[in-house]
């Protein structure tokens, strides 16, 4: 309070309100003779109205000495940003067979994963050309292709 008779402002009531935690904005309405009508809160979601309520009834008690009957007290929560997608799955290989030769001067490799599409794949070093074929286990279908790098 500013005086021992006076009650404190309204700018002081919301300046009061806008510190506590969660707490996006604040109007307080009041009477002609200074008496709180209405305290309007709009927070955020991450803490419950209740606890905002009883944090608010507590603030302004200690540090104005004014006792609010928490009817008094109007909270609205927001929603806050939507909570960003959660990252894929750890992507593992898991495979059956993996088959390799190391022919002089050229290698190939051929993996066979349990979703049954295959990933082939050969280098020579003379020409230091990639070549990698992706389908089926089963032979080339339809949407699988082919990556020479």
């Amino acid at each position: 309070m500013n005086e021992a008779n006076k009650a404190p402002s309204i700018a002081a009531i919301e300046q009061t309100i806008k510190r506590l935690r969660n707490v996006l904005s604040v109007r307080v309405a009041g009477n002609g003779q200074g008496a709180i009508e209405e305290i309007h809160v709009l927070i955020d979601n991450k803490r419950s109205p209740k606890q905002v309520g009883r944090d608010i009834e507590s603030a302004l008690m200690s540090e104005l000495g004014l006792r609010v009957d928490h009817r008094k007290i109007s909270i609205a929560q927001v929603r806050g940003p939507e909570p960003p997608e959660a990252p894929p799955a750890e992507v593992r290989l898991k495979f059956l067979t993996i088959e390799y030769s190391l022919i002089p001067r050229s290698t190939s490799v051929h993996i066979a994963p349990r979703a049954r599409r295959c990933a082939s794949g050969g280098a020579a070093p003379a020409t230091g050309e990639h070549i990698v074929f992706a389908g089926p286990a089963h032979g080339a279908g339809p949407g699988d292709s082919g990556a020479r790098r």
